[in-house]
């Protein structure tokens, strides 16, 4: 579902503590829909056990790394990251929190957002991943699925999934004009031209085929028996992709003339 991916948002490297009044906690770069309440009373406890030990003459060490803010033009911090940490302070009865700074634009410090709630802390859920992808994708200046993937480290299908879920339910408005992975840009129109549809015919076909092949899986009862020929179907899906693949590295490599022909070519001009 992952893979690798690059950010141009950045965190400071220097953590300080900042009043939990400075710190706006808007939907901005939320992603999720609401803290959990459990995890919320966890971290609360540990902020207590911290700030009885303070008060004990001890020193121990902060419990917690620091939530990320953002620094809009007015001057205004946003919470980044570290919802159930802001939570979990207030709740705490503390003033302040440690917190570091993230540079960047807006569209990319939400990404960075996702990309840290997707490593750090509650594990993201589908509906939460749904609800923060589609501000993604709603930010993005009408970038693809294929971009935003890219961005986050998730595979173009698995973002695009989420695209057309939102889009299906009137979540989703991008505009016309669409900005892929490369940078190219290009219009919805000219994309939809690209994809070529498979004929009434060889629709009727594969879904014939489907359902004879699901009916035959049917008479299977072994849990081996099945996991092995799913096995031999996905193995036989890599082996289609990949000779796909070269299929069109070797159609790309036709194309483009060989050094000697291009040799020749600026020789022919010179003269």
């Amino acid at each position: 579902m992952t893979k690798d991916s690059t950010s141009t948002a950045k965190p400071s490297g220097n953590a300080k503590l900042v009043n939990l009044k400075d710190i706006e906690r808007s939907d901005k770069f939320r992603c999720r829909k609401q803290e959990n309440a459990k995890t919320v009373k966890e971290y609360a406890d540990v902020f207590a056990d911290y700030e009885e030990s303070l008060k004990e003459g001890e020193h121990p060490v902060y419990p917690f790394p620091p939530v990320g803010i953002w620094k809009d033009n007015t001057g205004q911090y946003h919470l980044v990251t570290g919802f159930h940490r802001y939570a979990a302070a207030e709740a705490a009865g503390r003033t302040n929190i440690e917190a570091e700074e993230i540079f960047g634009t807006e569209e990319d410090v939400l990404l960075y957002a996702i990309k840290d709630n997707r490593t750090h802390g509650l594990k993201l859920r589908y509906g939460d991943l749904k609800y923060a992808i589609g501000k993604a994708l709603e930010l993005s200046g009408g970038k693809t699925a294929g971009a935003i993937a890219k961005e986050l480290g998730y595979t173009r299908s698995y973002v695009y999934r989420i695209e057309k879920e939102l889009s299906t339910c009137g979540h989703l408005d991008k505009s016309d004009t669409l900005i892929g992975a490369s940078g190219k840009t290009h219009s919805k129109k000219e994309r939809a031209k690209k994809r070529p549809k498979p004929s009434q015919e060889v629709k009727s076909e594969v879904k014939s085929n489907l359902l004879h092949f699901a009916n035959t899986i049917g008479n299977f009862t072994e849990k081996a028996d099945r996991t092995y020929i799913f096995n031999e179907i996905l193995d036989w899906v890599k082996r289609e992709k990949k000779k796909l693949r070269e299929k069109k590295a070797k159609a790309g490599a036709a194309k483009k003339p060989s050094k000697k022909a291009t040799k020749k070519k600026k020789t022919a001009k010179k003269k």
